[in-house]
């Protein structure tokens, strides 16, 4: 069966669908999922706006909960890497304290962010 090029960019669109990759388990970590999450609120209200509903109400409603669901999305990613750059800290400065010398040059890279000197 040959595909006409509408279907084709059809099933492209459909394929790459932040929801899409979420729903078919593509997504393997938090960053990547909130910006799933965000970017498909972000088509659906793109769509919104070129076909606005009916119903006025509806049609605020709906862009209220998904610009909320943005912001939640948003604020989870700035608290989960607020954590996660904690936890980085916390482990290198205990491996900047081991008597191991290569333990401590790997905890100074991940604590300075510079990664050169562990090349080998």
């Amino acid at each position: 069966m040959k595909l006409s090029c509408d279907e084709i960019s059809e099933r492209a669109r459909y394929a790459v669908c932040p929801s899409n990759r979420l729903y078919r388990g593509d997504v393997d970590d938090f960053e990547d999922a909130m910006n799933c999450v965000v970017g498909e609120c972000e088509r659906e209200l793109r769509i919104n706006e070129a076909q606005p509903l009916d119903d006025p109400n509806a049609y605020t409603e709906l862009n209220a909960s998904l610009l909320h669901y943005v912001a939640i999305a948003r604020q989870c990613k700035i608290e989960y890497f607020a954590i996660v750059r904690k936890a980085e800290q916390d482990l290198a400065d205990r491996w900047i304290a081991s008597e191991d010398e290569d333990l401590r040059k790997i905890g100074e890279a991940l604590k300075d962010r510079d990664y050169s000197g562990l090349a080998i």
